[in-house]
């Protein structure tokens, strides 16, 4: 970094410190610490704020989705599966989000991929096929995630394939080793 860009770099912090106002855009909310303390909610708009003391955090709470990467799991038949899947959620309440849980991302992806796993081991091959258990994760997700601010709208499995059991998969590569 050149001394031009880290005078730039500077100035710009400099004035985020001073200015007296802050703008929220139309997707977002923001939630707004004074003094490291939750002090309101400030949706979209102009907002004032007391410089150096009031710190908006901004969230974007528009509707939008998370990917999840395939889980290998063994149903209650004992049959093993992949399954990935998407969590389509928005944000409705800043304050818990913000100031209750640390890694927004991870929590929300590690509850459902815990819900994922339970209806899976709870449920019979055939009858995951039938009729995947979206709705009961959703349902889980929701109880959980909804103190932490999320509102979940669904959660679709993207994809559902029988597995081989990592242990055969690990002794086939070991024999293909000593070979």
């Amino acid at each position: 970094m050149n001394p031009l860009e880290k005078l730039f770099e500077l100035v710009r912090d400099a004035w985020a410190g001073v200015k007296p106002f802050f703008v929220i855009d139309a997707y977002e909310t923001a939630g707004v610490l004074r003094l490291g303390k939750y002090h309101r909610t400030a949706g979209p708009g102009l907002h004032w704020k007391l410089p150096f003391v009031d710190v908006p955090i901004e969230i974007t709470t528009c509707a939008t989705t998370v990917r999840l990467p395939a889980q290998y799991l063994t149903t209650k038949d004992d049959v093993s599966v992949a399954v990935a899947a998407i969590v389509a959620y928005k944000i409705v309440d800043v304050k818990p989000y913000i100031t209750g849980i640390f890694d927004q991302h991870d929590v929300l992806c590690d509850v459902t991929m815990g819900a994922i796993r339970r209806a899976v081991a709870e449920t019979a091959y055939k009858d995951l096929v039938e009729n995947p258990p979206e709705e009961r994760v959703a349902t889980a997700v929701r109880r959980k995630a909804n103190r932490f601010g999320f509102s979940i709208d669904a959660v679709t499995f993207t994809s559902f394939t029988k597995a081989r059991p990592l242990m055969l998969i690990t002794q086939s590569v070991l024999t293909s080793l000593d070979n």
